[in-house]
């Protein structure tokens, strides 16, 4: 099986390493490409893997938001595609339909253990594809908490405001003093490329007395 991880500036990924391993264990031989793509290349390179043989694939920053329109207007291969978010991170085929869809909310969500998944009043610092997907499957699930959502570009915050209205939606320059907001939960979800600016809040996470979830990993 041909899969591979789309996004850009991902060299840094342990994706292929991960998903290997678990392929092994469930014994299937799969191989998992990197495509470090830039964005006006994107549909092109795409749509040339799945001429290649690729039947499935996961995005990263930053095509998680990327209208799927243009794909059918240059590949012979997918006649139609199904978006069930409107932030996705797994495309696969059925057929020549491509399906997409989003694992990162239920992902996040039940990888917590019982005492954060009881969060009544979670932050997240960031509003990119990860947080607009935790976004909608809590609206989805009903959670009852509060939610604060802090980032640095307006137009983001809009667009979570949209999925969930009752969220606080704050400048990224206002997260200070963290303790004094009663978190049960910070969820960090901000790029590490620019967190390594973000001094100030870097110091707030240290220094936050309760819990913290860093959705990076690798090197930063």
């Amino acid at each position: 099986m041909k899969l591979g991880l789309f996004g850009h500036g991902i060299s840094y990924s342990q994706s292929p390493r991960i998903h290997s391993a678990i392929a092994k264990i469930c014994g299937h031989k799969i191989t998992y490409d990197l495509f470090d793509t830039e964005p006006e290349n994107f549909f092109r390179i795409l749509s040339a893997e799945i001429n290649a043989g690729l039947i499935g694939f996961n995005l990263t920053q930053p095509f998680k938001q990327i209208s799927f329109n243009k794909l059918l207007s240059i590949s012979t291969d997918v006649e139609n595609f199904r978006q069930q978010k409107k932030s996705v991170n797994t495309g696969h085929f059925a057929e020549r339909e491509l399906i997409l869809s989003s694992t990162d909310g239920v992902g996040f969500w039940e990888s917590l253990n019982a005492p954060l998944r009881n969060a009544k009043k979670i932050a997240f610092l960031g509003a990119g594809g990860v947080v607009h997907s935790i976004c909608d499957y809590l609206r989805d699930s009903h959670f009852g908490g509060e939610l604060f959502i802090f980032n640095r570009g307006l137009e983001r915050l809009k667009i979570i405001a949209d999925v969930y209205p009752s969220a606080r939606t704050l400048r990224l320059d206002l997260f200070k003093n963290a303790n004094d907001w009663d978190f049960d939960l910070i969820v960090q979800a901000i790029p590490s490329s620019f967190l390594n600016e973000q001094v100030s809040v870097s110091e707030e996470l240290i220094s936050f007395k309760g819990a913290v979830v860093d959705l990076n990993y690798g090197i930063m």
